[in-house]
């Protein structure tokens, strides 16, 4: 029985109606005369959307028309075909994560619960698949690397639970669960072997798992008591010896302490190699209010991470690994809330709590400020290529292309 009480919109004709309800659910109803002159509603149709129907527009016939949901969607509606396409879809709460593949797919997580999938072509986004969890909120994600082939292409994404979930998108399922964490899980990367995934924890814990059993080989505690801020990993070429190949990676936690380790994950060895702490001003406010610890490799320059946080000046900083001290300084007027670094090497991408997007000269320091979005910034990110830059402020998802 279709309850009167649940509806949220509805479009009539002469003699037809059309009905949403709070529960994703769209019916077609025609209105019929019976023998004694009374009229009886009579449902013809039904379709079921992803959420709550909130409006609803349709031709003079009820045949055809467009409708949004609560979930942030539009469809098309087709009753002659019996036909629903959804013709934009975006996210209804704050984007938490992004990450790029081969410039082909743009996956997002949010704090609904949902890890979304975007096909990119050209300037055209389009979402091609999604993964709930009810109840939760997830709080990043990772594409595996990409050399990976596209048919077993796989997305790792981190909860609030302390939950990792492995989406494989080939098979549209999820082929590992596991809960390393007893905190919120705040990033996640891949190793670039594909051998393990590094997840951080609130609680600063870091949690090293396998990617084929999701068994989790190792916990490091190095930053435990500070949340984990940023992840990064990067092949390494340096011929330092501390620095042993194959691969380099590093933690950033709110207490402006970043750690670096090298890794052979084939050999089951991980070794710390460098102990950053940057200092800040004394007698600061709630370090958790504090603007975030964020690192990068340079990709250019193995030997370099570039790194900004609260501390004693405004500025990005450029760290020598093999000299152990900070090289260079760039004075910068916004602390960054988030920070990538092109793959060409030559420009620096700052997301703003004061709304803004600031590009900066990778070498002269030079910078200019861009205002794309209605909200504070919290995420931004290259494309492997370097000629495109996303961007995310609460849950909106802003492609910028770099002419530089």
């Amino acid at each position: 029985m279709y309850s009167f009480n649940e509806t949220q919109t509805s479009t009539t004709c002469d003699w037809r109606l059309v009905m949403g309800s709070s529960a994703g659910r769209l019916r077609l109803w025609s209105i019929r005369e019976e023998r004694q002159g009374r009229q009886q509603l009579v449902m013809e149709d039904e379709m079921v959307l992803d959420g709550g129907v909130i409006s609803a527009s349709f031709d003079s016939s009820l045949d055809m028309g467009i409708v949004g949901t609560d979930a942030s969607t539009l469809w098309y509606i087709n009753w002659d075909e019996r036909s629903s396409i959804r013709l934009v879809s975006s996210h209804s709460l704050s984007v938490t994560g992004v990450a790029l593949n081969n410039e082909r797919y743009l996956a997002t997580s949010c704090a609904d619960g949902s890890v979304r999938l975007w096909t990119l072509d050209g300037s055209a986004v389009e979402q091609s698949m999604q993964f709930q969890v009810a109840g939760q909120s997830c709080g990043c994600v990772a594409f595996s690397p990409e050399t990976t082939p596209l048919n077993k292409l796989k997305v790792i994404a981190g909860y609030l639970d302390g939950t990792l979930r492995l989406f494989d998108l080939t098979k549209m399922d999820v082929t590992l669960k596991m809960r390393p964490h007893s905190s919120s899980v705040e990033h996640v990367i891949y190793s670039r072997d594909e051998r393990v995934f590094i997840s951080g924890g609130a609680d600063g814990l870091i949690a090293v798992n396998n990617t084929a059993t999701g068994m989790t080989l190792r916990i490091i505690s190095d930053h435990k008591g500070a949340s984990i801020t940023d992840l990064h990993a990067q092949p390494s070429t340096n011929r330092d010896p501390m620095v042993a190949p194959p691969s380099l990676w590093l933690v950033c936690s709110q207490d402006r302490r970043v750690s670096v380790w090298s890794s052979d994950w084939s050999r089951d060895l991980c070794d710390l190699i460098d102990w950053l702490t940057f200092p800040a001003l004394s007698g600061s406010t709630d370090p958790s209010s504090n603007p975030p610890s964020l690192a990068r490799f340079s990709p250019t320059d193995t030997d370099v991470i570039v790194y900004s946080g609260y501390g004693l000046q405004c500025c990005i900083q450029f760290y020598s690994l093999s000299q152990r001290k900070t090289i260079r300084k760039l004075d910068i007027n916004h602390w960054a809330a988030s920070l990538d670094v092109s793959p060409k090497g030559h420009v620096i991408a700052i997301a703003t709590r004061e709304w803004l997007i600031k590009l900066v000269d990778y070498t002269e320091g030079t910078f200019q400020d861009f205002l794309t979005h209605s909200d504070s910034l919290s995420k931004v990110i290259f494309s492997p290529r370097g000629n495109i830059i996303f961007s995310v402020a609460h849950n909106e998802i802003h492609m910028h292309k770099l002419l530089v």
